[in-house]
């Protein structure tokens, strides 16, 4: 056979091959999600869907209560406190478990509004903190939800001083940063390294009545600059540089950029008249406090929602109490800086809502707040976005899917050796670009970071950790799945590393790999790192026999095609040879 007549056949064969996936591609259209891109959608290509649940459980109308998603088991959005239309303030905690409200009256903490809440993951628990009580005294108090129930903490050495409408979510550095609110800065610090576990903090007492520190209650109530963080054990003053003094402002973890972001807040004590608002954003980085730029600012406001949606590229921030009122605005925090959305379902303005992603349904839920005349509502609000598909060559697009936006990934801090909440079972889906994982935190420190935040079932994932005995053998697991996935050994510095791969059984949730091996004194010790393995974006992938096919026909139509031009070519030569031979 001659090369030309070669080359054409394999040209001829190439080219049917191409057609042919795009022949099958147009039996499913999949998101770029399914395929691995990483990349977030457009903002401007999005639109927030509003929707209002009528649950036959409700909350009755509230504002400045304060929510925080619980991502154990079984994940739920939890809302504490908050002040009724009456004027009087609850002392209720009530669940969202994706259809409706379950209530807790027994054993709460004492009834406050404006209260900080975060979830730990290093204790799979709730930490809450400070607030307002009905006699308008600044609450100091730390409490821990598991579940079931809140446990009053007793942190050891410094607390923040008393104070409502501090901002607190999680950080960079594994920990759970606070800062400002308003409060009343004392004569003396809140307690120094040698006080008693409640010193300078408002304690409960054994009838479970708030009482307030005198020297805190006398002073004049003011906005605070300090930021603190809570390190599962006790909290630790951070530097005394960073945003200007604020309350009420919005506050969340970006798990795209690895970094805690604020945005805005009023300047003025709360409750101290027309609200004086910042407009500015800062970052955390864990350790500092950096101010960001960015060409498009959302308006000013005080009690917005602001939750990570790394779906998206970043936290969205919804709602809120601006200048002129209630908003009902809808914007994304990413890389390039602010972004809006548009919204759909014309959602009802309000400010002072409380609200969280629940990445189990993967919607941003909201509850209560003011409306436009100040008055509580008491309805939940779901919010989903619309994330456009992209279509395989050939195919019709299809419209977009409305998905809610799944969140919240984080790496965890070191986990105490005693569990407090159990984890629940796993989940696992898409992940987010390889980056190298971050250093050991050197000889003797105990970490675990891993090298994606976001994860799919399968994914590989690398692990580095450091705080193990020297020479010791360090197993691994995921928590949803019993059996061992990998196992590394500590080198001499008492560090390891170690790649292994999120099962392929988990489901989306929020997960932990757990490291479990012989600490430096002789005990055993084991460390968690936190991956969020998020559900699919827009319409599902491709089942196992749409797979299979495809993967057939990408083997038997180049063979068909092949053996096709080979029949056709052997019968035109035959033919030629039939004509010229001599009659």
């Amino acid at each position: 056979m001659s090369q030309p007549l070669l080359r054409r056949r394999w040209f001829s064969a190439a080219a049917t091959t191409a057609w042919a996936l795009v022949l099958v591609g147009s039996v499913t259209a999949w998101p770029s999600a399914v395929f691995g891109d990483p990349s977030p959608p457009d903002p401007s290509t999005l639109t927030l869907n509003w929707s209002v649940s009528h649950p036959a459980s409700s909350p009755p109308a509230l504002s400045n209560a304060t929510a925080a998603y619980d991502s154990d088991d079984p994940p739920s959005i939890v809302v504490f406190g908050g002040r009724q239309t009456d004027g009087t303030l609850s002392g209720a905690t009530w669940v969202w478990n994706g259809s409706t409200w379950t209530g807790y009256t027994d054993s709460q903490p004492p009834a406050r509004e404006l209260a900080s809440m975060a979830f730990d993951p290093s204790l799979h628990q709730l930490i809450l903190f400070g607030g307002r009580d009905s006699h308008g005294d600044f609450l100091g108090d730390t409490w821990a939800w598991n579940g079931r129930t809140w446990k009053q903490l007793s942190p050891a050495g410094s607390t923040p001083s008393p104070r409502a409408g501090a901002s607190l979510a999680y950080d960079p550095a594994g920990r759970l940063v606070l800062f400002g609110g308003t409060g009343s800065t004392p004569a003396a610090p809140a307690a120094s390294p040698n006080a008693g576990p409640n010193s300078g903090s408002d304690t409960t007492t054994s009838a479970g009545a708030a009482s307030t520190n005198p020297t805190n209650a006398a002073a004049a109530p003011t906005t605070l600059s300090d930021t603190w963080q809570w390190d599962g054990t006790t909290w630790v003053q951070g530097p005394a540089a960073g945003p200007p003094a604020r309350t009420d402002s919005q506050m969340s973890y970006d798990s795209t950029a690895g970094a805690t972001v604020l945005f805005s807040g009023q300047t003025n004590p709360a409750g101290s008249g027309t609200p004086a608002l910042a407009s500015d954003t800062w970052s955390w980085n864990g350790s500092t406090w950096a101010p960001q730029a960015s060409a498009q600012t959302p308006p000013a406001r005080s009690g917005g929602v602001f939750s990570d949606v790394p779906a998206i590229g970043g936290p969205l921030l919804v709602s809120g109490a601006g200048a002129n009122g209630a908003l009902q605005d809808g914007w994304v925090w990413t890389a390039h800086g602010w972004a809006p959305i548009q919204s759909a379902g014309h959602p009802s303005p309000r400010g002072d809502a409380s609200g969280a992603f629940d990445a189990a349904t993967s919607t941003l839920v909201l509850f209560g707040g003011l409306d436009q005349a100040g008055s509580a509502v008491a309805d939940t609000d779901l919010i989903t976005a619309s994330v456009p598909t992209v279509t395989v060559p050939g195919t019709q697009a299809p419209s977009p899917s409305t998905t809610a936006v799944p969140s919240v990934a984080q790496p965890v801090p070191p986990a105490p050796t005693t569990t407090v909440k159990s984890v629940p079972p796993a989940v696992v889906v898409p992940s987010a670009p390889t980056t190298a994982p971050p250093a050991p935190a050197g000889p003797g420190a105990m970490s675990l970071a891993a090298s994606l935040h976001m994860v799919r079932q399968g994914a590989s994932v690398q692990l580095s950790g450091s705080g193990f005995e020297p020479g010791s053998v360090v197993t691994i697991t995921f928590h949803s799945a019993p059996e061992l996935i990998g196992h590394s050994v500590a080198d001499r510095d008492g560090a390891f590393t170690a790649t292994v791969a999120v099962p392929r059984s988990a489901s989306p949730g929020e997960h932990h790999f757990v490291a479990q091996g012989v600490a430096p004194s002789g005990g055993t010790t084991e460390l968690i790192a936190a991956v969020l393995v998020l559900g699919p974006i827009g319409s599902h992938g491709p089942s196992g026999v749409q797979t299979a096919i495809m993967v057939a026909l990408s083997f038997l139509i180049p063979g068909a095609a092949w053996t096709a031009m080979s029949g056709s070519s052997w019968w035109r030569r035959r033919k030629a040879s039939i004509t010229d031979a001599p009659s």
